[in-house]
């Protein structure tokens, strides 16, 4: 049977703690997987991540998940 998942870059241009119930959103959703978009990795709470996940498959989803990191680094591309 096919696994369908989505990226959370079809409701933000970012990943936080301000994005964590969009894990939940697509669990009810019914979809399989999430996958969690990554720019700034200091922006990422991954205990505040890893127990939304947690408490999506709590309430009877089996939600999988994967990130990905893009090659962009605020620190390191500047105009100046």
């Amino acid at each position: 049977m096919a696994k369908y998942g989505i990226n959370l870059l079809l409701w933000s241009g970012s990943f936080n703690n301000d994005s964590l119930p969009l894990i939940q959103k697509v669990a009810d959703f019914g979809f399989d997987g999430v996958e969690i978009p990554i720019f700034d990795p200091a922006e990422v709470d991954i205990k505040a991540t890893k127990k939304s996940l947690e408490n999506s498959r709590h309430r009877n989803h089996n939600l999988r998940y994967t990130g990905f990191r893009s090659g962009y680094d605020k620190r390191r591309s500047s105009n100046s």
